[in-house]
């Protein structure tokens, strides 16, 4: 899942924590809805997909190898650091460019506050 490759891309030789991703799914489930934890996948899913789509109309421009590409230089994200997932989901083997890392990992922050609105009855 997302939250391991955040977890490995972030400096942990370990994936993320298995039991918030337990009650994280069973957050989802509560509401009778099985495609939430299938719709947020091809969420992350479509933007590792767009990244690695170099025939885009609009492309993703990876500022680690072209630094000096337009939208590169004036990035207003310079956080000095890019590093590279190395797996995505699934045991699938993905590769994308993370330019902004904090940002990135943040999205654990809404996830946490999703499992503190489930601790609530409907």
């Amino acid at each position: 899942n997302i939250m391991d490759d955040m977890s490995i891309q972030l400096g942990s030789k370990e994936n993320y924590d298995p039991e918030f991703v337990i009650n994280l799914r069973a957050c989802m489930a509560k509401w009778g809805d099985d495609s939430l934890e299938i719709a947020v996948d091809a969420q992350w899913e479509g933007i590792v997909s767009y990244y690695q789509d170099p025939n885009s109309r609009d492309p993703w421009v990876n500022c680690i190898d072209h630094p000096n590409h337009e939208r590169c230089r004036s990035s207003q994200y310079e956080e000095g650091q890019s590093e590279k997932a190395e797996v995505f989901g699934s045991g699938t083997i993905r590769e994308m460019v993370i330019e902004e890392p904090c940002n990135y990992a943040s999205n654990i922050a809404y996830y946490r506050g999703a499992l503190r609105i489930c601790e609530y009855d409907q």
